[in-house]
């Protein structure tokens, strides 16, 4: 059985919230760093958690597309009357 100290459970913490903002391992690692001196690092931790939030903006924009992109294609397939639009639309 392991027991952690209070470091450890807030690492722990620490790293668990920045997996479910969908930081990587390796942005992960670097976040750890800059949480040894916040102030020093203050303007590089903006810096990577705005490319972040860019990157997931661009994932949101895709997904929106594409659920467009299905709806209208399972609009297709109940209009249809032979074949299925959905296999001859991918």
């Amino acid at each position: 059985m392991r027991i952690y100290d209070d470091d450890d459970l807030s690492r722990l913490q620490f790293i668990r919230r920045a997996q479910c903002m969908n930081f990587s391992l390796a942005e992960i690692g670097t976040l750890l760093r800059f949480r040894e001196n916040p102030e020093r690092c203050r303007l590089d931790v903006r810096e990577l958690t705005l490319r972040k939030f860019e990157e997931i903006d661009e994932q949101l924009g895709n997904l929106d597309a594409l659920g467009h992109e299905l709806r209208s294609l399972a609009r297709l397939c109940s209009s249809a009357n032979d074949g299925c639009a959905i296999i001859s639309g991918l």
